[in-house]
């Protein structure tokens, strides 16, 4: 594979300019068995001079750490994924070894690019679209573990199918909920959700893919998290739930791994949707199973634009299946076609 410096060499090997600690690496977007070349910018992003014409610019943001490929399959398939889009397409976040740096490179890519292809999952989502302070379309390759928000799209789990999706798919607007005035989501949870995924962290490392630590995870929330009292006001009238296991605020109808857990959600309807209950384990458990085959019909469903839920003793928030904070009182507001998807 050929390279070519910024100054214009070509060389056989990365240059040291973009060698650093983010060690971003490059792709070849091959066409007729011939390399395409790279520029290395001193940005650390590597861009492809494929010679094919593409109206529209594409980046690609990859997380390496995201979902149950490593990082040099992840390699490979972005190599595919930039052919598909064409010349231009920039590559970024190979490299990256923490969520601060991969929105650092966020940040720096969107504003260069039309469309922001984003490699990783629902986690991965949700960070970008809390570090970019300006509008661009995005577009969603479906590598992570739940890929919730892929699924509620409609997309193809196949990345190259999910790619023509984004090559030849138009904008769609979709809302997002605003956590606490501050954080974007397209799905929260307050209660055993959280904990599920505080109980997650330990078994994440010991290489057991990405359900099994989830469903050991949940098998110990279940048997041992301890209820509260919670109070939840939908647009001003207030809703009473003793011993309330769980208050979801989302956009999506899916939780993950194909779980229909609240089918009345819509992504373009501009509500919040909101499904509590205080359901013994037993039946929690039997309704989760369902949902994996049915629409999920148990629990309490509400709607409305601005959501407040009290909780009589602490509990943590939970945002696209990421930990957020503790606390007693947590607000939710929808934002109305805040993010626009290329699909």
């Amino acid at each position: 594979m050929r390279f070519l410096s910024e100054r214009g060499c070509a060389c056989d090997s990365i240059p040291a300019a973009g060698r650093g600690a983010m060690q971003f690496l490059p792709y070849a977007a091959l066409r007729h068995g011939s390399p395409s070349r790279i520029i290395v910018h001193h940005t650390g992003i590597y861009e492809s001079t494929d010679n094919r014409v593409s109206w529209m610019r594409y980046g690609i943001l990859v997380n390496p750490r995201s979902g149950r490929h490593g990082r040099d399959r992840k390699e490979r398939i972005v190599r595919d994924v930039a052919q598909r889009l064409g010349g231009g397409c920039l590559v970024a976040g190979l490299g990256t070894t923490c969520s601060a740096e991969l929105a650092e490179e966020a940040r720096r890519l969107s504003g260069r690019v039309d469309v922001l292809v984003i490699a990783g999952g629902d986690g991965t989502i949700a960070d970008v679209i809390n570090a970019i302070d300006q509008p661009v379309r995005v577009g969603l390759l479906p590598v992570g573990s739940a890929n919730a928000l892929a699924c509620a799209l409609g997309l193809p789990m196949n990345v190259m199918r999910a790619t023509q999706r984004i090559a030849e798919g138009k904008p769609r607007p979709i809302d997002l909920i605003l956590c606490d005035g501050s954080r974007k989501a397209a799905m929260t949870g307050v209660g055993i959700e959280a904990d599920i995924l505080r109980r997650r962290e330990p078994w994440l490392n010991r290489r057991l893919g990405s359900a099994i630590p989830y469903f050991l995870a949940t098998a110990g929330a279940m048997r041992h998290y301890v209820r509260t009292d919670v109070r939840i006001t939908v647009d001003g009238q207030e809703h009473e739930v003793p011993q309330a296991i769980s208050v979801v605020v989302t956009k999506i109808p899916s939780y993950g791994f194909g779980l229909k857990l609240v089918p009345q959600a819509r992504l373009d309807d501009g509500r919040l949707h909101v499904l509590t209950g205080n359901m013994g384990m037993f039946s929690l458990g039997w309704s989760l199973l369902k949902a994996f085959v049915v629409p999920n019909r148990a629990g309490r469903y509400l709607s409305g634009s601005r959501v407040v839920v009290e909780c009589d003793s602490p509990r943590w928030l939970e945002a696209d299946g990421e930990l957020c904070r503790e606390g007693t009182r947590f607000e939710f507001e929808v934002l109305p076609g805040a993010l626009m998807i290329q699909c």
